[in-house]
């Protein structure tokens, strides 16, 4: 659950940003002035603060340098905004080691994106443990190849990522995506679908095909070098080695990705942590919280019976525990409410086929709303994604169906 401390003495900016921040999932705190602002780091550190230039006791850029020394790597990422700054200001600021800087009116969609990049950057690289906090209390099958793929990352190595099923995939590219934004993948017959590809926006995709290649293979291969250009990925899909080196264009790339084909970085499948899944699941939502989580022999046996056979991923999982994990109210009945939600929705889509086509449509896009909507603990922002459509369309649609974005009363991000 991501913090946002908001230092501006304009209380109007105050709160329009608390709203719209708010709205998007965050906990927001504000401060008007340094000395308000001082009171509230001591009390807690967020994880992003915003921070104008122009205050009536300080000015911000000498806050910022305050608080460098005060707080050294372990300051929080902090975004300056100002509406009439110099750009010798911001190139200070920078080089003090603020974030971002924002410039008045902040534009909600750039304001946005600087606050989910700062919170990445501060998860991965600002936390007391160290950048590999993430991976603490992982059994070793898989922390280990991750470690392995990160210290060849440091020492500049080109990286193959193997996904042998997508149980780990969405987890691990949150993490990989904050320490190195150009990421190789590999994946061996898997089907791939449109949110798949929104969340490789913006990375390199090697698909490994199977010889000969059957036609739905072919068919999903098709589509996916159709899409590829307009999410920004960099897509190869080979069957061989040799035949890596005679598609790339980029010949040393195409010989740097053969070196590592026989080695690859191998996330485990599925099957290989069946038996430990709750520990898993236990370690990773612990590195999400910042402490440790320890089940009952209750709780650990409700995990193994709902996730048993489940076809869901580790991200889903967790993304679905984390509200109850964060208000610290993790019990059996909080776990199987949880990991249950969704399992069986099939019930619910049968009576549509008595319906005509316009009113089961419908039908249906209410079904689909109303479960994306029950997900509370995700931003509007990333609620929209999820539908595929723009914010204005989405909050139109809801209008459309009658419904309303509800928010439990103190829900946080």
């Amino acid at each position: 659950m991501a913090s946002v401390l908001i230092i501006d003495d304009e209380v109007g900016i105050r709160e329009w940003l608390t709203e719209i921040l708010e709205d998007e999932g965050y906990r927001v705190t504000t401060a008007a002035n340094g000395e308000e602002a001082r009171a509230q780091m001591a009390a807690e550190t967020p994880d992003v603060v915003l921070l104008d230039i122009w205050m009536p006791d300080i000015d911000g850029v000498s806050l910022l340098k305050e608080w460098v020394a005060q707080y050294g790597r372990h300051l929080p990422a902090v975004v300056m905004i100002s509406g009439h700054a110099t750009i010798e200001t911001a190139v200070e600021a920078t080089r003090l080691g603020a974030f971002g800087f924002l410039e008045k009116p902040i534009a909600m969609a750039k304001l946005l994106e600087v606050l989910k990049r700062a919170v990445e950057q501060r998860r991965a690289t600002g936390c007391p443990e160290g950048e590999q906090r993430w991976l603490m209390g992982l059994p070793e099958l898989v922390a280990q190849p991750i470690r392995q793929g990160l210290e060849q990352l440091r020492q500049q190595r080109t990286v193959l990522w193997h996904f042998p099923d997508p149980f780990f995939e969405q987890w691990l590219l949150r993490h990989l995506t904050a320490r190195c934004p150009s990421i190789w993948l590999s994946l061996e017959g898997q089907p791939i679908g449109v949110d798949q590809l929104r969340q490789w926006q913006g990375k390199r995709l090697l698909v490994v095909l199977s010889e000969p290649l059957p036609k739905m293979a072919a068919k999903n291969l098709g589509f996916l070098y159709q899409h590829a250009v307009s999410y920004q990925i960099d897509l190869v899909a080979v069957a061989s080695a040799t035949d890596l080196l005679q598609q790339s264009v980029h010949p040393n790339l195409g010989e740097r990705l053969s070196r590592c084909w026989q080695h690859p970085v191998e996330l485990p499948p599925r099957s290989a942590v069946e038996a430990v899944i709750p520990e898993v699941l236990a370690a990773a939502l612990g590195n999400e919280v910042g402490r440790t989580i320890a089940w009952s022999a209750e709780e650990r046996t409700a995990i193994e019976r709902l996730t048993m056979g489940n076809e869901g991923t580790l991200e889903a999982w967790l993304q679905a525990l984390l509200p109850a994990a964060e208000e610290d109210r993790l019990d059996r009945i909080a776990i199987e409410a949880a990991l249950a939600a969704g399992k069986n929705s099939e019930g619910a889509i049968a009576p549509l086929f008595a319906l005509p086509l316009k009113e089961a449509r419908e039908s249906f896009e209410r079904l689909y709303l109303e479960r994306l909507l029950a997900r509370t603990d995700l931003p509007v922002q990333r609620l929209a994604e999820l539908a595929g459509l723009e914010r204005t369309h989405f909050y139109r649609k809801l209008r459309q169906l009658g419904l309303t974005l509800r928010r439990k009363e103190g829900d946080e991000p």
